[in-house]
């Protein structure tokens, strides 16, 4: 009976904390597909499994990436850190009408610059 109640207490101490990191657990999201309206960036970020999220960018105005992170959850969102410590963090926030806020880029493109994305959140 002991053995039992530490098992179901670890299943349940442990279930909230991984399913909250994921996108489409908190907010029904698979994949977000973003394109910049004011440079040649973009950007997908989907999710693999419960914690890690594959994240892609490509075009001239950003390092292209493909990596495989494993995500942290914020209030509306996730965080995750690049393999290289100077390019990191990145965080992708929804807001009430689902619109995407990125935060981070500024550490994998070559300028200082306010983007304006587009995002098709599947």
């Amino acid at each position: 009976m002991k053995v039992l109640l530490i098992f179901l207490t670890i299943i349940f101490m442990g279930i909230p904390k991984t399913l909250a990191q994921g996108l489409y657990t908190d907010y029904g999201i698979e994949r977000i597909y973003c394109f910049a309206e004011n440079a040649d960036i973009e950007i997908e970020l989907s999710q693999v499994d419960n914690i890690h999220h594959s994240f892609k960018t490509i075009g001239r105005d950003i390092f292209n990436l493909n990596e495989l992170r494993k995500v942290e959850s914020i209030p509306n969102g996730v965080t995750f850190y690049l393999s290289n410590v100077e390019r990191s963090p990145i965080s992708f926030i929804l807001d009430n009408e689902d619109n995407v806020l990125i935060e981070g880029l500024s550490a994998i493109t070559d300028f200082n610059r306010d983007f304006r994305f587009h995002c098709d959140i599947e």
